[in-house]
């Protein structure tokens, strides 16, 4: 299976848990009924939250690539070079 695959699963999954517990009548509570009813906008968040935190802590640890950096910096002298002798301007 993808990992696509596997995201659609626990999501049908999930969907049909949710509908289920909304659709049991026993011993449930305002309170409880309200945050039934929330549960997709709490799961947004916190997935929206995990996001967040994951996209912060890999780009707090990018380690950098100082070869490929003067590698670059080597390409680029060349491409001006290259395009100053067909004309361009800088």
């Amino acid at each position: 299976m993808t990992r696509l695959t596997e995201a659609l699963v626990l999501a049908v999954g999930l969907f049909g848990l949710w509908i289920r517990l909304l659709t049991i009548k026993e011993t449930e509570t305002y309170l409880s009924r309200i945050h039934l009813q929330l549960l997709p906008i709490y799961t947004i968040l916190v997935f929206g939250l995990i996001s967040a935190i994951i996209v912060l802590y890999r780009t707090l640890t990018f380690n950098g690539c100082p070869e490929a950096y003067e590698e670059l910096k080597i390409e680029i002298k060349e491409a001006k070079n290259d395009l100053k002798q067909k004309g361009f301007k800088f």
